[in-house]
């Protein structure tokens, strides 16, 4: 009876917290607004503040998000979202709150396309940039995070090139940009701007001190067209390379126990439960050298020559356990990373 009364009291509060939410924004803004100095950098705030929406799933504050296009396509990341969830709305200072619909998945890159519904006014949307990304160029992100609104932050483009990063929300690997930048928790889902207010990217979940990670606005830019649900192929492992040891977060000492002829390729460090790898029997600690006879160069290597293949292809993997030291051939079938919103 006390979880009861407890759970009550505590959807009540999440429901009285979101409504004032979506009552106070306009508010907030004028406040913020206000305080501005310049007319450029009032209508570069109030290009990111109308774009901007609070997503809750089932009156429950969950992320950010932004609108993408006119027509009220908006954005946000896709390791919220269940095919389960019945109530999932968007509040903004433009529309209020209004009820989304989930148009296309995208979890190889956590991204989520929904859509708002039908008006005779175009939503206010940010521009996607088609500019190249610089190194140590500026860029900005609006947002909320735990109850902190209209959050202006700066950050700096630590490296342009994309890479392969685990994000355990999803049990998957996405190709993220690196940001030199603090950002508070659950501002994932807002949209990274260069000075041109136009987007270059999208928040994730994916935190070290000092840095923050994005997804690319390509892939963004692809769902936005498509409108389908994409088909990532994942065999279910985040692997590491021998020079660290994860575990004890140290200098590794693996290689001395591998034969002469390996020279590269990665470690098993997880595996993903009722996944393809745990399916074809590999091992956590097991070291992938080869997949379908190409020699595996580092992560980031290993990660394409995965993403080359189709949901459903079956590779073959060269390994060697080194507790038993021995060198093996193991089939693996890729599944389908979306597989649950099929």
């Amino acid at each position: 009876m006390k979880q009861k009364i407890k759970f009550l009291v505590t959807s009540l509060l999440c429901f009285v917290i979101i409504f004032s939410v979506s009552v106070s924004l306009n508010g907030q803004a004028k406040r913020i607004k206000s305080k501005v100095k310049t007319t450029k950098e009032v209508a570069f705030y109030e290009k990111l503040n109308d774009a901007w929406v609070i997503i809750a799933i089932h009156d429950i504050f969950v992320c950010s998000g932004f609108v993408a296009d006119p027509k009220g396509y908006v954005m946000t990341v896709a390791h919220i979202l269940s095919p389960k969830h019945s109530k999932i709305e968007a509040i903004s200072p433009d529309f209020g709150r209004k009820t989304l619909e989930i148009v296309a998945i995208d979890e190889g890159n956590d991204i989520a396309l929904l859509k708002l519904p039908k008006r005779r006014k175009p939503y206010p949307a940010l521009q996607l940039s088609t500019r190249e990304r610089l190194l140590n160029s500026d860029c900005y992100i609006f947002g909320s995070a735990n109850f902190t609104y209209d959050l202006f932050i700066k950050g700096t483009i630590a490296s342009p090139i994309a890479t392969a990063q685990w994000q355990e929300d999803n049990d998957a690997y996405t190709d993220l940009v690196r940001v030199s930048a603090s950002i508070p928790g659950r501002f994932y889902g807002g949209a990274w701007v260069d000075k041109y207010g136009e987007v270059i990217g999208m928040q994730t979940s994916v935190f070290v001190q000092g840095l923050t990670f994005f997804v690319p606005v390509d892939p963004i830019r692809n769902l936005l067209k498509t409108k389908k649900t994409a088909s990532t192929p994942t065999m279910g492992v985040q692997v590491t390379e021998l020079w660290w040891d994860t575990e004890n977060n140290k200098a590794s000492d693996f290689y001395r126990y591998l034969p002469k002829d390996i020279k590269n390729g990665v470690k098993i460090i997880y595996i993903v439960e009722k996944g393809p790898a745990i399916k074809a029997d590999l091992k956590k600690g097991e070291f992938i050298y080869k997949i379908d006879g190409t020699p595996i160069e580092d992560v980031n290597h290993f990660i394409q020559l995965i993403k080359s293949k189709k949901t459903g292809d079956k590779i073959k993997l060269n390994t060697f356990d080194a507790a038993r030291k021995k060198k093996r051939e193991v089939t693996v079938k890729l599944e389908n990373l979306e597989r649950e919103w099929r």
